[in-house]
Formats: C-alpha cells, sequence, structure tokens
C-alpha cells in the first residue's frame, strides 16, 4: 500500500428514511462505510492519476 501524500476531507451525513435524528461529521480520512447508518460521503477534492506514456 502506498502512502498518499495530498490532504483531504469528506463529509458524512445521514441516509435518508433513518430511524435516527439528521446527523452530519466531517473528517480528514477514510470512515467505515457504516459510519452514519447507510449514509454517504462526499469528498472535499476528487484527484486523478495522470497516465505515464
Amino acid at each position: 500500500m502506498t502512502e498518499v501524500q495530498e490532504k483531504n476531507l469528506v463529509i458524512c451525513i445521514s441516509g435518508p428514511g433513518e430511524d435516527r435524528p439528521f446527523s452530519t461529521m466531517m473528517m480528514s480520512s477514510n470512515p467505515d462505510l457504516h459510519l452514519l447508518h447507510g449514509g454517504q460521503c462526499f469528498p472535499m477534492f476528487l484527484y486523478e492519476t495522470e497516465d505515464s506514456q
């Protein structure tokens, strides 16, 4: 596994129709996929790799 050098933030929100109140969370690492019980996560930045040709 290679270490990622770029800094990024992810915003996680709870999913619609959940039996818990709406909540959000922002973090700088990859969260558990079930962090907010079926919610969604949105990165601040998207990175593309360069083709080395």
